[in-house]
């Protein structure tokens, strides 16, 4: 399996920006996960860049997953041109040789790269609650969300078995630190299985993104876990008193990549290395959504008002890295299991 250049920055260089230049190409078309992220995308990056040079773009919904761009490379019919995707599936689908391989600028100045994806944002998935639900005493670790007596009512999770596992291990008393090295074994995994069991008859399941928000401000759940993005937009954008329980936070990153065989690969391949990889257009991310950029230069033009509503902003001894890398190579055992678990 081809392995990551992880390697923190130790100079900040600039990042090129082709502002004026105008493409032939046709519409480019983003494949990314809807709602108020890819409204985000499209105010931060999308817009202007048309705004710059002409070149205009169409959005695509999908919920993640290498299958639908695995079909389209088969049919020999690929419409995709940008797909926004986890680590995981980036490394599962470069190796599958599903993507453009990709020559980053400035390799030194990003949080982390990939041989087939441009850095994006830092996100976190989270739990998160009403904050009318409990006026006494608020949750606020991983073991709270399992514990129904102080804090009771449904629960909602994301219906993938990726860091439902993971917490489910930290709720049963393993440390951060030995997360993956347990759930790299049998024993671990039945483990994380049975802490699930005590939760599954009480919980509410979401797939898209938008959904998971929307079940807290709707009461079908008292506690959830969800996307920070999300969160925050609900929070700031439509006043929902939503909190975050930033203790539980699983942090994660996001590649935009390039489909082998894309009708616009050029033209999308100007857009990421050059003007969606300057310090700017990274740090624009932060005015529509609270996802940190993923190139360190851009903490120059970070939304002020954001500050502390990022998952960077809140990386503490009980944050998990997710292990995209663990996830590459196991996820499709793990994730059958999780599905036939649920069926159950």
């Amino acid at each position: 399996m081809r392995r990551l250049n992880k390697t923190l920055p130790v100079a900040l260089a600039g990042s090129m920006l082709l502002a004026g230049q105008a493409f032939g190409a046709d519409a480019i078309n983003i494949t990314s996960w809807g709602g108020a992220w890819s409204a985000s995308l499209k105010a931060a990056w999308a817009d202007p860049y048309t705004e710059e040079t002409g070149q205009k773009f169409n959005f695509i919904d999908y919920n993640g997953g290498v299958a639908e761009l695995r079909a389209q490379q088969e049919a020999g019919n690929v419409s995709w041109d940008i797909v926004d995707m986890i680590p995981a599936e980036t490394t599962i689908a470069c190796d599958e040789g599903l993507l453009e391989e990709l020559e980053i600028p400035n390799p030194e100045g990003w949080f982390d790269t990939h041989p087939c994806g441009v850095g994006g944002v830092v996100w976190a998935t989270v739990m998160a609650y009403k904050d009318p639900t409990f006026p006494e005493e608020q949750p606020a670790t991983v073991a709270d969300f399992w514990d129904f007596d102080r804090f009771p009512g449904k629960r909602s999770m994301r219906k993938v078995a990726e860091v439902n596992l993971e917490w489910a291990l930290i709720a049963d008393g393993v440390a951060v630190p030995d997360v993956y090295d347990v759930l790299g074994t049998e024993e671990g995994v039945d483990r994380a299985f049975a802490k699930l069991d005590q939760v599954k008859e009480q919980s509410v399941w979401w797939e898209a993104g938008a959904q998971a928000p929307q079940i807290l401000v709707d009461e079908e759940a008292s506690i959830g876990t969800a996307y920070n993005g999300r969160i925050y937009n609900a929070y700031k954008n439509e006043s929902q008193p939503l909190s975050i329980m930033w203790d539980t936070q699983v942090w994660d990153i996001g590649y935009m990549t390039v489909a082998k065989g894309a009708p616009n690969a050029e033209a999308a391949k100007e857009f990421l290395l050059g003007a969606y990889s300057s310090p700017e257009y990274q740090g624009r991310i932060t005015y529509h959504i609270a996802y940190g950029p993923m190139l360190k230069a851009a903490a120059d033009f970070v939304d002020p008002e954001v500050s502390g509503h990022l998952p960077t902003d809140n990386i503490n001894e009980h944050s998990v890295q997710y292990d995209y890398l663990f996830w590459a190579d196991h996820r499709d055992e793990l994730q059958e299991r999780f599905s036939a678990w649920l069926a159950l």
